[in-house]
């Protein structure tokens, strides 16, 4: 009788398991909507998880929610406002609502945070592009 409780129970987990969402996942099949959607409910229960507030950040931006994502991305800020990726996200938002002075300060710190993280790249052209806009040509963009 313990033996079939047990298997019942592990069965359960299982299935309830199976049946969570994954906002990452549904973020990198291009279901945007849906991990905007599963990163809020995960915020509802856990409002401290960092990784949801990136996924959630990530997804409005593909979104093209440039002001949602930044405001997002500040509420995050205030429970690490050292999360590099948190950061790159205020920098990107900001470019996209042509708030260039905040997202130079934004990439400057992310440049300084994850010398080498995964957008760096991106992270220098958005400088480069807000040097251009800002008519100062001649400003070095140093690591």
């Amino acid at each position: 009788m313990k033996a079939v409780f047990v298997v019942a129970l592990v069965l359960v987990a299982s299935l309830s398991f199976a049946q969570q969402k994954d906002a990452l996942a549904a973020y990198k099949a291009g279901q945007y909507t849906d991990a905007v959607a599963i990163t809020q409910e995960e915020l509802k229960s856990n409002p401290n998880n960092m990784d949801s507030y990136v996924v959630l950040c990530w997804s409005l931006q593909k979104l093209e929610k440039h002001q949602d994502a930044l405001n997002f991305a500040q509420q995050a800020l205030k429970l690490n406002a050292y999360d590099f990726r948190i950061v790159e996200i205020v920098g990107e938002s900001s470019f996209y609502l042509g708030k260039n002075t905040e997202a130079l300060k934004a990439f400057e710190q992310y440049v300084g945070l994850a010398p080498s993280g995964d957008r760096i790249e991106k992270a220098y052209y958005f400088m480069g592009e807000i040097y251009l806009q800002l008519g100062q040509y001649n400003r070095p963009i140093l690591p």
